[in-house]
């Protein structure tokens, strides 16, 4: 019977097949199963310990990466606006109707007071100016419709365009978009008292004293009453017909002022018609010779319309009542030297808008959005007094954009000739 042995392998079983020993009588192939086992046990630990150390590198070089997206995320100045959602509008309307509701019973118990201790001359006064006020400031019911939407009108692969109100006028009149590492005194400009550049002139003097350009005067509005919009090969909202886009928006500023005694030039010039690059450094280009041929002028405005899309990627419509009629929403942005340019008088042009935003809201309550301060010029170095107004935006129709005009016109005048 053959003996059964016990299978080996490796350099065992070749040491018992050849039966050799090395010449001091020690068992050579024994030896060399040590050997290779201890080299075997530590390349396999140096193996593990490799693995480690590179999962150990990549978490270090993703945690890296975070960070540094976390840190550019975050703004160097003020809060920005929060993001557009339909529970932040809903929970801002409430929020501002309440504030209505509340200013509304102030004013009544105010009014009630004072007309048991006056004459009855004196109480028909303050009716009628009471009766005025209510002219202009929208029903809260009626503002609250506007901003209704019903998604099932839109079609699949369409983009929603959603009214909403932009205003913010429950964080207050102090509240700004700041895109800068400044921190400005924006009580105290709002309040600050404008003049010495001669804009005290504005009011009596024939030559032209306000220049309105364009620099992106190919911007333009959609259909009166569109839901939405199917995006083909043509951008939404551009036009070279003057009669559609910015430049008749720009017309209704200009007529109004004209026409309250405070002349004003309109270039209607298209500087985005060719490239939509370096707009600006063609609208500056505009805007000196226009001051060389009119030193009298002292306020540039550049009229532009917003573009709002939210995450979802619908457009947005800023849009409020006003007297009335369904009214854009207008926007002032104001550039500043945060990024290196020459512009020493960038407060004083922050001072106007924020008189601006405060005088059409305490008519209309939120037809202002909040003042946006930006690191670069956008050309308001080059003018004494210079504002850029973004009236309405891609969502609004002319009709409403020339609406908000015609406003912002009107308080425009008021400031002006308080000056």
């Amino acid at each position: 019977m053959k003996k059964e042995t016990k299978r080996l392998e490796g350099a065992e079983r070749a040491r018992l097949e050849s039966g050799k020993k090395d010449e001091f009588a020690f068992d050579f192939w024994k030896d060399l199963d040590e050997k290779f086992d201890s080299k075997s046990a530590r390349r396999q630990r140096a193996i593990r310990l490799g693995r480690a150390l590179r999962i150990a590198m990549a978490l270090f070089i993703c945690a890296c990466i975070l960070v540094v997206c976390i840190l550019f995320l975050i703004p160097r100045g003020t809060p920005v606006e929060p993001p557009i959602t339909d529970n932040t509008t809903d929970i801002e309307t409430e929020s501002q109707a309440s504030d209505m509701s509340d200013s509304t019973s102030t004013d009544e118990s105010t009014e009630s007071t004072e007309n048991s201790e006056i004459n009855s001359e004196t109480s028909a006064k303050a009716d009628s100016e009471e009766n005025t006020e209510s002219e202009s400031a929208p029903d809260t019911e009626m503002l609250k419709s506007i901003y209704d939407f019903d998604y099932s009108v839109v079609p699949e692969g369409s983009a929603a365009i959603i009214p909403v109100d932009l205003s913010l006028v429950a964080f207050g009149e102090h509240y700004i978009n700041n895109s800068t590492g400044y921190v400005p005194d924006i009580k105290s400009l709002l309040y600050a008292e404008l003049g010495g550049d001669g804009l005290e002139g504005l009011s009596s003097s024939d030559a032209p004293l306000v220049l309105i350009v364009h620099t992106h005067g190919t911007e333009s509005y959609t259909e009166h009453g569109a839901l939405y919009h199917t995006y083909d090969e043509n951008e939404i909202a551009r036009s070279h017909n003057a009669k559609e886009n910015v430049v008749a928006v720009g017309s209704v500023l200009a007529d109004v002022l004209n026409r309250a005694g405070i002349p004003t030039v309109h270039s209607t010039v298209l500087h985005d018609s060719v490239q939509y690059k370096d707009a600006y450094a063609r609208s500056a280009q505009t805007v000196e010779k226009y001051l060389e041929t009119y030193p009298s002028i002292k306020l540039v405005i550049d009229v532009h319309r917003d573009s709002v899309i939210n995450s979802n990627g619908d457009i947005i419509k800023p849009i409020t009542l006003a007297e009335g009629d369904r009214c854009a929403q207008v926007k002032c942005t104001v550039g500043s030297s945060w990024s290196g340019e020459k512009y020493d008088t960038w407060e004083k042009n922050l001072s106007l808008a924020l008189k601006l935003r405060k005088a059409l809201n305490d008519k209309y309550t939120n037809i202002c959005r909040p003042v946006s301060l930006e690191s670069t010029t956008y050309n308001q170095q080059l003018a004494p007094y210079s504002m850029t107004i973004e009236i309405g935006a891609s969502g609004n129709s002319l009709e409403e954009a020339m609406c908000a005009a015609g406003i912002v016109g009107s308080a425009l005048i008021d400031i002006v000739k308080n000056i």
